[in-house]
């Protein structure tokens, strides 16, 4: 296994520049080269008993949660090999900043992620290379009127009770998240992420602590991120200064040109 920060950086093979690929698709919770599953869209189980969408979604309202800053344990599989064991820091300001800092040997910041208002930036510090570029979202969690204005309807299989969240353009529907509950006591156990009804992420909840998961699983095709958080602290002040943007590079390059060179044969 290799230390922490190592060869993941520094690696100039192609498993190296898979794997930096793969801490990337985490951050961004969808691959650009990720294989994605096709949906049929087929409501035929809609509830009308007790459990109702309201109820469900008190379960996933994060309203209160202003601010989280933890220690991060990431254990990073691809098609069932280990990639390696990393640590770090995410520091996160609701609704549209995260600043994730991942550490090698003797505690030295060697990845430094910045998600800030639809823009990511991504510096390599090994590589003196800083990457920035705009994603299709500018905002982290969903807030109170995206879940009012979306169509919702609950199906219940054997073991969970499932929320399908929907938009509507015109006639047609958009699957756009499927949230997981677990039957005995309504805790949110998964979430699935679509787009155009192509699953691109799937988050499994093993565990919670407070109000913040604390145990968390995140699939995105081949790949497997396991993150542990510990010694997180909820609704802290975080001072402004952890969510600057990244400046301090000598190589500053499109985020294109980073993704574009994680690709086969280049």
């Amino acid at each position: 296994m290799p230390k922490c920060g190592e060869s993941w950086l520094t690696g100039h093979g192609m498993e190296g520049r898979t794997t930096v690929s793969l801490f990337l698709s985490f951050l961004l919770f969808f691959s650009a080269c990720a294989k994605k599953e096709v949906i049929r869209y087929t409501p035929s189980q809609q509830l009308t008993g007790e459990v109702s969408t309201e109820a469900l979604l008190e379960r996933i309202d994060f309203s209160n949660v202003q601010t989280v800053k933890a220690s991060v344990k990431l254990d990073i599989h691809y098609k069932e090999q280990s990639k390696g064991t990393f640590s770090g820091v995410l520091l996160f300001s609701n609704p549209d900043r995260l600043n994730v800092r991942i550490f090698g040997p003797f505690g030295l910041t060697v990845m430094e992620a910045l998600f800030l208002k639809g823009t990511l930036q991504l510096l390599i510090t090994p590589k003196d290379a800083l990457y920035s570029g705009n994603i299709p979202f500018d905002r982290l969690l969903p807030d109170h009127d995206t879940f009012a204005n979306s169509i919702k309807f609950i199906e219940e299989t054997d073991n969970f009770y499932v929320l399908y969240i929907l938009s509507q353009n015109g006639p047609e529907l958009k699957l756009k998240a499927k949230y997981f509950f677990d039957k005995t006591d309504l805790s949110w156990k998964a979430v699935e992420i679509y787009s155009e009804r192509k699953k691109m992420a799937k988050v499994d909840i093993y565990k919670t602590a407070g109000l913040a998961p604390s145990d968390i699983g995140i699939s995105i095709n081949n790949a497997l991120f396991h993150l542990e958080l510990t010694d997180i602290e909820i609704n802290r002040d975080l001072k402004d200064d952890y969510f600057n943007p990244l400046v301090e590079a000598s190589h500053k390059l499109p985020l294109s040109r980073f993704l574009r060179s994680l690709e086969p044969n280049q």
